[in-house]
């Protein structure tokens, strides 16, 4: 349940996942690895090398050294025109606890820094991060999906994100399979 990418130069990158412990415990990763197909070596890049650690989010819009997504397993990805990874919700591990995740992140391999660009920080695991749909087919800066996990995604030709389905929350406090269907802009936000 880790999330991956492609970039640009056809090297893979991998973050994150779950991996089950002793009964009753639970350890969720939040490690960026890369892989060069050229000189066939995994490469360490970002992240922690501990478990269940929490993000650290920073002002949203800015990028810093040490912004971090936390720890997550089924997060959904994309990889845009400029080359840089995006990432989005998931499975984590807030004070302890399971906690479904709708914060949209972007990595930048240049500046090997990571920036929050929207959605909810959960200080507490318990809240349902429930979806803002405002107007179908129309943009707005409030609109954000639901906390969810294992959507599918992909990027147009314009570089849209696109964003489907999942399992998670729509606009109740259920947990359940959605079938939305949502587009970002990286441009416009």
């Amino acid at each position: 349940a880790a999330t991956s990418w492609t970039d640009a130069n056809g090297d893979f990158w991998l973050m994150g996942g779950f991996r089950s412990g002793p009964v009753g415990s639970a350890y969720w990763l939040n490690d960026l690895w890369k892989y060069n197909i050229v000189t066939n070596e995994w490469i360490w890049v970002k992240g922690d090398n501990s478990f269940n650690v929490e993000g650290v989010y920073g002002s949203i819009g800015v990028s810093s050294p040490s912004n971090k997504p936390g720890a997550r397993s089924s997060a959904v990805s994309w990889t845009d025109r400029d080359g840089k990874l995006w990432l989005m919700g998931g499975n984590a591990s807030i004070s302890g606890l399971n906690a479904l995740m709708n914060d949209l992140w972007r990595y930048d391999p240049v500046s090997n820094e990571w920036t929050w660009i929207k959605g909810s920080v959960v200080p507490n695991p318990t809240v349902k991060l429930q979806g803002i749909y405002g107007i179908k087919g129309e943009p707005g800066p409030d609109n954000t999906p639901g906390a969810r996990r294992s959507a599918f995604t992909w990027t147009d030709k314009e570089g849209k994100l696109w964003l489907f389905g999942g399992s998670g929350f729509g606009t109740s406090n259920t947990d359940g399979a959605l079938n939305d269907l949502w587009k970002f802009d990286p441009e416009t936000n």
